[in-house]
């Protein structure tokens, strides 16, 4: 019998059992939350991730059995030992259909592969990968409000049709302005505010500041001024981004964004 083409990965989930479902969706919700710049898409018809339309990795449901894919045959090698408890061929690995998510292994996977992609190495200088995969320190999960927002974006099909359409960065501000609320009730509402605000065609969670990547990714590599960051009020983070957006030329803008990681590491507040 022909498989049937699926277009979407909602479709893709609902082809398959609940305990399969759940557990692909959990690994790709976790990755996205993860990897903010990266985006899930049905290619080869099934779910995988990509960035820069760049293939990072996949997963698939089998009978009896799941797969992870980074469909790297060096990036198998250099994960062997953590892999010993799985059945692994050369471009993955099978998983539980009920597994519980080794994110520190997921992650360090889908660095793996993103510093592959990155610096394309040839083969022999794959084991020293490890030099070349960034480590956040201290990074807490969105994934339970990716989680709950997709639940509450596929009962308002206007708000999805908008959620489709943002850009990665986008999707990261709604993210982390839904979690950065401390109760979950807090959490709940701001997911109802986003899917309001997403359904009457706005891109960007109100009163929340838009980070650039380039700023995202600097303070990623600065733990000190990331946690100062999150510490500032909403008004700050905007007189911060301000002050980098007014230097128009790329590289002054590359400089202000250091030098602004030098000023929230140091404790500052405003610029």
């Amino acid at each position: 019998m022909k498989s049937p083409r699926f277009n979407s990965i909602e479709e893709y989930l609902a082809s398959v059992d609940h305990t399969k479902a759940r557990t692909l969706s959990s690994v790709i919700d976790f990755i996205l939350a993860q990897f903010p710049e990266l985006e899930s898409k049905i290619f080869w018809n099934v779910p995988t991730i990509h960035r820069n339309g760049k293939y990072v990795v996949g997963v698939c449901a089998y009978k009896r059995h799941l797969t992870f894919a980074p469909w790297s045959p060096h990036v198998i090698e250099y994960f062997k030992a953590r892999l010993g408890k799985f059945v692994v061929g050369k471009n993955c690995f099978q998983i539980p259909v009920d597994w519980e998510i080794d994110r520190d292994l997921v992650k360090d996977l889908v660095r793996a592969r993103l510093a592959e992609l990155d610096h394309e190495m040839p083969k022999k200088k794959m084991k020293s990968i490890n030099k070349m995969i960034p480590r956040p320190a201290g990074e807490e999960s969105a994934v339970g409000a990716l989680t709950n927002l997709r639940k509450a974006l596929a009962a308002t099909p206007k708000a999805k049709a908008r959620w489709s359409d943002l850009t990665p960065i986008a999707r990261r501000d709604f993210i982390s302005w839904i979690d950065s609320a401390k109760l979950p009730e807090t959490r709940r509402r701001r997911i109802e505010k986003a899917c309001s605000m997403l359904a009457t065609g706005k891109r960007r969670p109100c009163c929340y500041s838009i980070v650039s990547f380039n700023l995202y990714t600097a303070l990623n590599a600065t733990p000190i001024a990331k946690a100062q960051w999150s510490d500032l009020t909403p008004l700050e983070r905007r007189d911060f981004i301000s002050w980098m957006d007014s230097a128009k030329e790329s590289e002054a803008h590359k400089l202000r964004i250091e030098k602004a990681c030098s000023m929230l590491a140091a404790g500052k507040r405003r610029p």
